[in-house]
């Protein structure tokens, strides 16, 4: 089975590629899977100091699905896995 892997970052230019990775699934028969960094909310520790491990953890993962959102949304009207 072949994969491809797409990093999502909110752009207009991430979702032109996971336009194109279901193209391309869809021809070769392939998986998409779809690949969000987020970085840490502060890197000097200010805004950590106030949070929990969890807290950050739970914040992380919610912006993190925000901008998944679009791009699983097309997957799933293609019905690409």
């Amino acid at each position: 089975m072949i994969d491809i892997l797409v990093p999502i970052d909110g752009s207009k230019n991430a979702l032109r590629a996971v336009d194109y990775a279901i193209a391309q699934a869809k021809r070769l028969r392939a998986r998409v899977h779809l690949l969000n960094v987020q970085p840490l909310l502060d890197d000097y520790g200010t805004v950590r100091a106030y949070l929990s491990r969890q807290r950050h953890r739970e914040l992380t993962m919610q912006r993190a699905k925000a901008i998944l959102k679009p791009a699983v949304e097309r997957l799933r009207r293609a019905r690409i896995a």
